[in-house]
């Protein structure tokens, strides 16, 4: 098993957000956990981008990751 990373971000006071994938990676992911194979997913899409809309009156949020190096952008 390899080591990673996890981040968990909060906007304090933030509208509602309906996250929404943009520009398709090539990559897959498998979750593979437990014995229960109705549990498992496999060959769930990823994205290089994630447009998180209007968190703040006339500010709009985008999530990037260009070259494996996660970035926001505001």
């Amino acid at each position: 098993m390899t080591n990673g990373w996890s981040l968990k971000e909060q906007l304090v006071g933030a509208l509602s957000i309906l996250p929404q994938g943009n520009d398709p990676s090539q990559a897959k992911v498998n979750y593979f956990i437990g014995n229960d194979k109705s549990k498992w997913h496999s060959n769930i899409p990823n994205y290089n981008k994630v447009s998180l809309g209007e968190v703040y009156p006339g500010i709009d949020m985008v999530l990037m990751l260009p070259h494996n190096d996660q970035k926001q952008l505001v």
